[in-house]
């Protein structure tokens, strides 16, 4: 098996030859990662055996697009925006923070009040269509290498809705203004329906999807609640997927304690869980009981163990998730979040070894 055949095999459960891993660092542990090593692609130097593709983009000026900043401006109430703030093709607004993956969002449609004010709003579904034409020579490209490709279609829905609202807003529409919220999400999720299907045309091996439900001790919403407004658009854009590629893999991303939600997500075709957070579920438990339907994408914490413990430690922690969870396939090893500063680079070298030491089937 290639790593491409053997990451398909292990995320359907069918004879994988050995465990495959992922590992993403953020752009201070990639700096340090250069420095130690004198490598450039920490992806090919740790074997990560697949790629991933994305649509969404951030605003690029270079970028020959009919939509562009200003069309968001009078959104912002005359605010003005923090040095280096960047702006997306749904019109967030991202004011950065101390480091990588921290920003405060501003809310472009906080002050909206009607249906009508979201009909004028520019959404950016003319906008994505333009970069479809070349999604399938980079799927091509990865899977030339021998390795699979992975489309990105995380903040699917409920993210996508509350960056653009405002979190508070937005349950309050869930709850008191139904018909706004019917429309802002029936919108979303037609967007993201037509990008599920360009991704599936072009052949990508697993589509990345996810929206933070969970918090550490417990579901952000009730499940009555996801039930009527989430689940059934998510099933939408599964569907639209699979339409168009019957094999394609379907990853649900979401963090904190989401046991409530799994039942559910596997009936509208979720095959693939991540994160695994060990801190506030038990991955072997999760095995157990749901092994047989699902794969598991994650599971070594990075509030614990990765920061925290010792190189052993990891080892240890990455040998009895491979013997715990990963008997029959269905497993994928992997930090649960984004590799911080704060992790000693003793600590990634160690994850790394016990995958190879302790991952092969055969």
């Amino acid at each position: 098996m290639n790593q491409r055949e053997n990451f398909v095999a292990s995320l359907s459960r069918e004879g994988p030859e050995w465990v495959p891993h992922d590992i993403l660092l953020t752009e201070p542990v990639e700096s340090r990662f250069r420095k130690i090593t004198g490598e450039y692609d920490y992806q090919s130097y740790f074997e990560v055996p697949h790629r991933y593709i994305t649509i969404d983009n951030v605003w690029d000026p270079s970028v020959p697009f009919e939509q562009s900043p200003e069309v968001f401006s009078h959104y912002y109430g005359g605010r003005s925006l923090k040095q280096g703030t960047f702006i997306d093709e749904w019109g967030i607004a991202y004011e950065p923070r101390s480091m990588h993956h921290y920003c405060r969002l501003v809310h472009p449609m906080e002050s909206l009040q009607s249906v009508r004010e979201l009909e004028d709003y520019p959404f950016p579904d003319e906008l994505m269509r333009c970069r479809f034409p070349g999604i399938r020579d980079r799927v091509d490209a990865i899977h030339w290498q021998g390795l699979s490709a992975v489309g990105q279609l995380g903040m699917t829905i409920f993210e996508i809705a509350w960056y653009l609202r405002g979190m508070n807003n937005l349950f309050m529409d869930l709850t008191i203004r139904k018909d706004f919220a019917s429309y802002l999400l029936d919108r979303i999720t037609s967007i993201r329906c037509e990008v599920a299907r360009e991704y599936s045309r072009a052949g990508v091996d697993l589509i990345c999807l996810g929206d933070d439900i969970g918090t550490q001790h417990g579901p952000l919403m009730k499940l009555e609640l996801w039930r009527k407004w989430f689940k059934p658009r998510l099933k939408k854009v599964i569907e639209a997927a699979k339409e168009e590629n019957p094999d394609l893999l379907i990853f649900y991303h979401t963090d904190g304690d989401v046991r409530m939600f799994i039942k559910d997500l596997i009936e509208i075709g979720v095959e693939v869980l991540n994160p695994i957070q060990p801190e506030c579920m038990n991955p072997a438990e999760l095995k157990r009981l749901y092994g047989d339907k699902l794969s598991f994408w994650g599971g070594v914490g990075t509030q614990t163990t990765l920061p925290f413990g010792t190189p052993t430690d990891v080892k240890a922690a990455v040998k009895n998730l491979i013997k715990n969870v990963g008997y029959n396939g269905g497993l994928l090893v992997s930090p649960t979040h984004v590799v911080m500063p704060d992790v000693p680079w003793a600590n990634i070298v160690a994850f790394y070894e016990a995958v190879k030491e302790y991952g092969r089937y055969k």
